[in-house]
């Protein structure tokens, strides 16, 4: 069984995230002529994935494929899963999800695992590192939005009104990437507020927004459509939001490489992306 690396990877994911190489590009942000970089901002920040021209190459593929994905690629991902499996009916895919650092130690610590997804490439890069992934690939972008009840009966606008004391707001955990990608959204609107509560995943902020247990969350837009039915969503300012590339790779212990690598082009394919798209992920997103 694996061990996982030392800790002081928790300061490194958060100054990579600020500072590091951004995997969908580096744009100026139109409100302040600065220069942003992983994650992307500003208003012409684009989602620039490393797709395949074409769906892999009919093979027949078989086994069962065990695929580790970000949460937030939950719904994303579960109708990636059944439409692989149409295509490869002797291929059984099971995702399973979670917050990305908590992935990539299951990984770590011998988890069976043959693909890996994350909502940063700042984690994957611990993967990386550790020798569990090699030659990740980015297949999608997503980006932040204000997720409050159905209506917005407290009359959040804005970020700013996420500092008012009759509003409770909550984010995720720091470590996770929509905890790190959600604080640097209110440091740069300078809002200076504490959230109430800390959550393990978006899925169980969402989950506690959607309920009335908190009033607000900074959430991806991806999460906000898919319970748009049962809350609403209030859009950040392209100035003050950010995007976040999501890589994807094969490990290297996978029980099945050729069939592992055949979903990862999958994703990649532009029936893949079609597939993301509908979901609310790439281009487009941004500021919504």
């Amino acid at each position: 069984m694996r061990r996982r690396a030392s800790s002081w990877r928790s300061v490194a994911l958060a100054a990579t995230l600020l500072f590091g190489v951004a995997a969908c590009g580096s744009v100026a942000d139109s409100g302040t002529g600065a220069t942003s970089s992983h994650p992307t901002s500003g208003a012409s920040a684009t989602c620039d994935p490393s797709t395949t021209a074409a769906p892999p190459s009919p093979r027949k593929l078989t086994g069962h494929l065990r695929v580790l994905a970000a949460a937030s690629l939950t719904g994303a991902f579960g109708d990636l899963a059944r439409a692989f499996e149409r295509a490869h009916p002797n291929v059984t895919v099971s995702p399973s999800f979670g917050a990305s650092p908590s992935l990539v130690a299951k990984v770590h610590e011998g988890a069976p695992a043959d693909v890996l997804a994350t909502a940063d490439p700042a984690t994957m890069d611990d993967a990386v590192d550790d020798g569990d992934v090699r030659a990740p690939t980015t297949f999608t972008c997503n980006t932040m939005t204000i997720l409050t009840a159905k209506g917005t009966p407290l009359h959040i606008r804005a970020l700013a009104d996420l500092a008012r004391s009759d509003v409770r707001f909550a984010l995720c955990a720091a470590p996770v990437p929509c905890g790190h990608l959600a604080r640097e959204v209110l440091a740069r609107a300078g809002v200076d507020a504490e959230p109430v509560g800390s959550e393990a995943n978006v899925k169980t902020l969402v989950a506690k927004v959607v309920s009335g247990e908190v009033d607000a969350g900074i959430v991806y837009v991806t999460d906000a459509r898919a319970v748009a039915d049962d809350a609403s969503s209030v859009p950040i300012p392209a100035r003050h939001n950010v995007v976040t590339s999501y890589p994807i790779a094969v490990t290297t212990d996978a029980d099945r490489p050729r069939t592992a690598r055949a979903f990862v082009d999958f994703v990649r394919s532009p029936q893949g992306q079609r597939i993301l798209a509908s979901h609310g992920f790439g281009t487009g997103t941004h500021g919504r």
